[in-house]
């Protein structure tokens, strides 16, 4: 069963701005407060204006909203969470004109809002990454055309997007090209030898074996979806699937230059309902840098 958080359980936690930048602090310093600088616990709150904390030992200023996606944002930070938590439970993508309605502000600052959060995820997602080393795991590697992307001109377009597979989780990215150097080369960067690779029959994948690669090909140009051994392709093909249904019926126009980060947005939603995780919990575990 994915866990999730109740708009009641929000309201109980987060029950004003101060409670949500008391969070912020926490996820910096701990929950002890320990000051980077003196070393004291217990020692950074915020100050009367919210706005800033400071160590009442060394006197250094903090200021927990900078660099994170409510940098210098005239959104109350309470509304911030809520939408994150909008975000969490809408299980196909959170569109700026629903932000927009919920949240009562404009639709460029429910887009900004939006593109934030998924910069945010994006930042989680970078912060989490791994290679995928464990060998009791295979991985399913394949690559997909997404459409529903407009370029800088604002002319419909398309970009070629690579997937890896495992029970571990799932990581795409957009690829330059389908040839043998451009997959090889990422593969080379994110799988180790010691993983068994699962591909279908093109050609670009043909020589993994003798880079030292445990490699089955699924010959689906003869109809063959699965091996004799019980090899498929059917995890990466399944979140294709969930990729474009993704990018069809919720945002359905995305610009070239934001479409890494609507990748990892659906990469994390996908994550979490695999492992029955909170993703609101997870999304304010920690407040990267964004900027």
């Amino acid at each position: 069963m994915v866990e999730a958080t109740s708009i009641w359980e929000f309201v109980r936690r987060f029950p004003d701005d101060l409670s949500c930048l008391n969070h912020i602090l926490d996820t910096k310093f701990g929950v002890d407060r320990v000051c980077n600088r003196c070393g004291v616990a217990n020692s950074v709150w915020l100050k009367s204006n919210h706005k800033v904390a400071s160590c009442y030992q060394c006197g250094v200023v903090v200021r927990p909203m900078a660099n994170t996606m409510l940098h210098h944002s005239r959104i109350a930070p309470r509304v911030w969470f809520y939408a994150m938590l909008l975000f969490a439970n809408m299980p196909r993508g959170t569109p700026a004109h629903f932000l927009e309605r919920h949240l009562s502000i404009s639709h460029k600052a429910a887009w900004r809002l939006g593109h934030s959060i998924r910069r945010h995820i994006a930042c989680l997602r970078i912060g989490q990454a791994r290679i995928f080393s464990n060998p009791s795991y295979s991985v399913q590697i394949d690559e997909t055309i997404l459409k529903n992307v407009v370029d800088i001109s604002g002319n419909s377009s398309s970009v070629l997007v690579m997937g890896i597979w495992s029970r571990e989780g799932i990581m795409t990215f957009p690829l330059r090209d389908r040839s043998k150097d451009s997959i090889i080369e990422n593969i080379c960067q994110l799988v180790d030898r010691r993983v068994n690779i699962i591909t279908d029959d093109f050609a670009s994948y043909a020589s993994l074996s003798s880079r030292g690669y445990q490699h089955a090909r699924i010959t689906h140009s003869k109809g063959i979806w699965v091996d004799g051994n019980g090899n498929n392709t059917c995890g990466i093909d399944s979140y294709w699937s969930y990729l474009k249904r993704y990018f069809r019926t919720t945002y359905k126009r995305v610009s070239m230059e934001n479409v890494i980060s609507y990748l990892k947005e659906a990469e994390y939603r996908y994550d979490c309902s695999r492992k029955g995780e909170d993703m609101f919990l997870k999304m304010i575990s920690s407040f990267p840098d964004i900027r």
